[in-house]
């Protein structure tokens, strides 16, 4: 029986860089915006940049490719402590009635290892949503339901408005309790005309006529009484 030895020098190589702003509106009147990068690492950086449509189906994000959001550069590298800016804009005066959703994904190009190198490499990945603004005034309209379910309850929200709304953290209760809520952080967007579960697994809901929640949201917060239905 053979031994494979690997001989070299191996080592964990982390990158590091930042990119501002961390949400980017479009508009008719704003069609085009520029993004800044800053390499905070100790060593260049090679970056490649896209832009994928978002949707959100069966409760998960979707992306898809898209051609509707130009940008440029969109590869370049990133010497230590420099910024590099990039400009991105609308392809088609693309607003409608509803907000349409982007994400510009920014990712490191890792570099090919030297020879006799045992490379660890964590490459980064930063994901940073697009919003283009709808014709007319944005609304911002979520309607929240509760059903009891084996082991507990589910939430759920629909966004009937025709802009995002970023859901933070949720706190739920039985109506009058003395209880400390359940809680969950979520940070998730809840994009027009679609819809987000969670599930709070404390079986002491399931009895509870009524329910306290109170959502934390980028519009504020929202408290509503939710009376439960059951399957």
């Amino acid at each position: 029986m053979g031994l494979i030895s690997l001989v070299g020098t191996a080592y964990l190589h982390a990158s590091s860089f930042t990119v501002s702003p961390t949400r980017i509106p479009l508009s008719e009147k704003q069609r085009a915006i520029t993004v800044r990068l800053l390499n905070t690492g100790d060593d260049p950086v090679t970056v490649q940049a896209h832009v994928v449509a978002w949707l959100l189906s069966a409760n998960k994000d979707s992306y898809h490719d898209t051609d509707d959001v130009l940008l440029n550069p969109p590869i370049f590298n990133l010497a230590p402590g420099k910024p590099q800016l990039m400009r991105l804009g609308l392809r088609h005066i693309s607003a409608g009635e509803s907000e349409i959703a982007y994400r510009l994904i920014v990712e490191e190009v890792p570099p090919a290892p030297r020879h006799g190198e045992i490379v660890l490499r964590t490459v980064l990945r930063i994901s940073i949503p697009i919003f283009v603004e709808p014709r007319g005034e944005a609304r911002k309209q979520v309607d929240w339901k509760a059903e009891a379910i084996p082991g507990g309850m589910k939430i759920t929200a629909t966004n009937n408005g025709n802009s995002h709304v970023q859901v933070k953290h949720l706190d739920l209760l039985p109506d009058g309790s003395s209880t400390p809520p359940a809680s969950k952080k979520s940070l998730e967007y809840l994009l027009p005309g679609q819809t987000r579960e969670w599930t709070f697994a404390e079986e002491q809901f399931q009895s509870a006529p009524k329910l306290s929640l109170t959502a934390v949201t980028d519009a504020g917060n929202l408290s509503v009484s939710l009376a439960p239905t059951t399957r």
